[in-house]
């Protein structure tokens, strides 16, 4: 009898243990948003969004900006690290041909924001490349977002696009 108590207690004991490191505050809130949460905000590509969670520019006339939503939980603190899945495929010869992404944080009312610094694909990837953006100052209860710029394709040229964000939190 006292041996199946301490066996349950044990359980007990290691579960507690268990569920109380997977809810720590102290370890890091990460997420994957899909990149159609995704907004056209100037440009004169168009936008197409598939049920893959990706979001693509699929003119052969225009680059596109966008800017993509960060869900979070801590907005009080810049996030950790911030990763932007892309599929450059452009290769044209005339204008922008790599994908610009950057940061982006705004003020509760959009009056002010902080712009981080622009990372770049090099080249065409159609396998897809992870661009590693640097968190800038965060405003008290700002929104924070991912701004791209999707170059046009060129006639024979696959889609550019955006397949997903990751944020990490503290």
């Amino acid at each position: 009898m006292k041996t199946q108590n301490f066996k349950k207690l044990f359980a007990m004991a290691i579960s507690i243990a268990a569920l109380s490191g997977m809810y720590s505050p102290s370890r890091a809130d990460e997420k994957t948003i899909p990149a159609t949460n995704c907004v056209q905000v100037s440009g004169i590509g168009t936008i197409v969004r598939d049920l893959n969670g990706r979001l693509f520019n699929t003119s052969n006339f225009g680059d596109v900006t966008v800017l993509c939503p960060l869900v979070r939980d801590n907005v009080t603190a810049a996030p950790t690290s911030i990763r932007v899945v892309v599929f450059d495929n452009s290769s044209t010869l005339i204008g922008e041909d790599d994908i610009l992404c950057r940061v982006r944080s705004m003020s509760p009312t959009g009056s002010q924001s902080f712009l981080g610094s622009v990372r770049a694909t090099s080249g065409t990837n159609s396998a897809g490349t992870t661009l590693t953006l640097t968190p800038v100052s965060e405003f008290d209860r700002g929104a924070y977002g991912v701004q791209c710029t999707l170059p046009r394709k060129g006639l024979i040229d696959p889609d550019s696009g955006i397949a997903s964000i990751t944020i990490d939190e503290p």
